[in-house]
């Protein structure tokens, strides 16, 4: 280590488990999120499923992999590959999953009241920079019908608008530190999900940077790559205190608007994110994000320091 670089393990947050409940409705109020086991549907719902469904559309189901962490640091050029051979391959690879990958580990965890601080291992974060992941692929423009049995208004009531990702890829996959402006109940479907959350009045400790995500807000911390952070963010970063939950399949975690989090995903999995937003935030911030992306799109805002681009053409990439 560097002279005078302080030892991130003795600079990182205190995290307690997430707060948990019986029943997904009614919404939360409190803008803390909140866990509910076997809250959704998982069997049925598995990577099998998603691509048979691919199948069944009579046409080839393509999308572009993100490369590695997009959150922070370089953007790396997409890679386009077949949805439906994708989602096998994950599925054989989870077959052969270990927790090796755990954040924490698992009696720690299940032991651990909800005033305990729980033991991070901070240091498997460090993900591959070649990790292909499905991120946020919307399901309502490629598999319209694939949610049709799926009980979305048992999470979300109909006076909310509601926008369904799916989420896939293989153990060590990382969604970097950001908060998004619509509530999500992220469901977890296939495999487990890690996450560490902070709550909006944690985002002087957090490093709000200046990325461009398309509803969403970018933290500067790189939990990837933890050399890279300055002393002050260390110490920044140290003062923070938030919450760690472990999604199963059939978990549902509420992540309310403004919450910053950070995702590892500890064996191949396959989830859905259902964001939705009220009447009243479809209007602020609602209209803020779409006139942002507009600008994005011409070069007016953002432009070159973003989550979408460079988004060049390459060959099919294996999700391992």
């Amino acid at each position: 280590m560097m002279d005078g670089v302080l030892p991130l393990e003795q600079h990182m947050p205190r995290m307690r488990r997430v707060p948990e409940r019986e029943q997904l409705l009614p919404i939360p109020r409190r803008p803390t999120p909140v866990l509910v086991r076997g809250g959704v549907p998982a069997r049925g719902w598995g990577f099998d499923a998603f691509a048979d469904a691919c199948d069944r559309r009579g046409a080839p189901v393509t999308a572009r992999l993100k490369m590695g962490v997009v959150e922070q640091g370089r953007t790396r050029p997409t890679v386009e590959t077949a949805v439906p051979s994708y989602l096998r391959e994950l599925s054989a690879l989870a077959t052969h999953a270990d927790e090796s990958r755990l954040l924490v580990d698992r009696a720690r965890w299940a032991d651990a009241g909800p005033l305990d601080d729980l033991p991070v291992l901070w240091n498997r974060f460090a993900a591959p920079p070649t990790t292909a992941y499905l991120q946020q692929w919307e399901l309502s423009d490629q598999l319209p019908d694939a949610l049709s049995t799926f009980p979305v208004r048992q999470v979300w009531p109909r006076s909310r608008l509601v926008w369904s990702y799916l989420f896939a890829g293989p153990g060590g996959t990382v969604t970097g530190l950001h908060f998004d402006r619509a509530d999500n109940w992220f469901c977890q479907l296939e495999g487990t999900k890690e996450f560490l959350l902070f709550g909006r009045d944690q985002s002087p400790h957090l490093s709000p940077g200046r990325k461009f995500d398309w509803g969403s807000v970018l933290s500067d911390i790189d939990l990837t790559h933890p050399e890279s952070l300055t002393n002050g963010e260390r110490e920044r970063l140290a003062r923070a205190t938030g919450w760690y939950a472990r999604l199963e399949p059939g978990d549902a975690l509420f992540v309310p608007a403004g919450c910053w989090h950070a995702v590892l995903a500890a064996t191949p999995a396959l989830s859905l994110g259902l964001f939705g937003l009220s009447l009243g935030n479809a209007v602020w911030p609602g209209l803020r994000t779409v006139a942002e992306g507009w600008l994005h799109r011409a070069h007016l805002f953002r432009w070159g320091n973003c989550v979408c681009h460079p988004a060049a053409s390459g060959t099919a990439l294996a999700p391992g």
